[in-house]
């Protein structure tokens, strides 16, 4: 948005210039995958929650009464799912045959959160974890599967090459992945992998556990994960770079989560041009 010089209002309201600023942006660094979105109020908005937005479209409960929540239509048919739809098909349709569009998602944790609120999705996690939910919150993590499973498909129809999971909310157990099973044979089906983006630490058995479910890769939010390298606000506010012979040897190279927006972009280019050359 800044690079663009766009708002987040005409971000959400004009799929062709949203598609264009997600590209140019993309040319500008080279990267190899675009992500189509980046909003973990995406799926809940969709649903009905009523969220307050800010100049860069971070969003807040507008309210904390959840009466508005609608859970019987599909998440697809709702603003702004059905926007990042028609984004992603244009950007499969529009960028070359070396860059991948990867579908954004919100992780089922953070989804329970921003339908239910963090205490009950805390509860449910927790009964998940012990095996045992209640009728009710059964019922609630389903909601959260069968959204997720929707938006793949409807992903995968649009034809992107990867599907990004993303935690934005910190992590204590990551057992509700195993429900996810019929998301990741969709994802097998359509040849796509998934990749898992998460602020929490990683147990390497934990990481294990999930690469055997079928995520491809699973990338922390720091220098935690045995095949992807961090770079740093430090690193690119100062002009050195932690690219080693070692880091560079890595699968997946991305910046950390919360860069600010007026990072500069020469700073970023120049990392690029450090991993591959010019």
């Amino acid at each position: 948005m800044a690079l663009e010089q766009i708002t987040w209002r005409e971000l959400v309201t004009d799929p062709n210039l949203a598609s264009f600023a997600i590209r140019a942006t993309g040319d500008l660094f080279q990267v190899d995958a675009l992500v189509n979105w980046f909003d973990e109020w995406m799926e809940a908005e969709s649903f009905g929650v009523a969220v307050q937005r800010g100049d860069l479209g971070e969003g807040e409960l507008a309210d904390v009464d959840y009466s508005n929540l609608d859970v019987t239509e599909t998440v697809v048919s709702g603003m702004p799912c059905q926007h990042v739809l028609d984004v992603t098909q244009r950007l499969c349709a529009e960028v070359d045959s070396n860059t991948a569009v990867l579908g954004y998602l919100t992780g089922g944790a953070t989804l329970l959160a921003r339908l239910y609120g963090p205490d009950e999705s805390r509860l449910i996690l927790q009964e998940i974890e012990n095996g045992k939910p209640s009728p009710p919150r059964a019922e609630q993590m389903e909601v959260v599967i069968k959204a997720s499973i929707d938006m793949v498909n409807a992903y995968c129809e649009r034809g992107v090459g990867g599907i990004l999971i993303v935690e934005h909310d910190p992590l204590d157990t990551y057992a509700y992945f195993n429900l996810l099973a019929p998301l990741f044979n969709l994802c097998r089906y359509f040849g796509v992998p998934t990749l898992l983006l998460t602020r929490s630490k990683i147990p390497t058995e934990t990481e294990k556990m999930l690469e055997k479910l079928g995520i491809w890769q699973v990338i922390g939010s720091e220098n935690q994960v045995r095949s992807a390298h961090v770079i740093t606000e430090t690193e690119l506010r100062d002009g050195k770079s932690s690219l080693t012979a070692e880091a560079q040897t890595k699968e997946i190279v991305f910046t950390e989560w919360d860069l600010p927006v007026d990072t500069d972009p020469a700073a970023l280019t120049e990392q690029r041009t450090i991993l591959i050359g010019p």
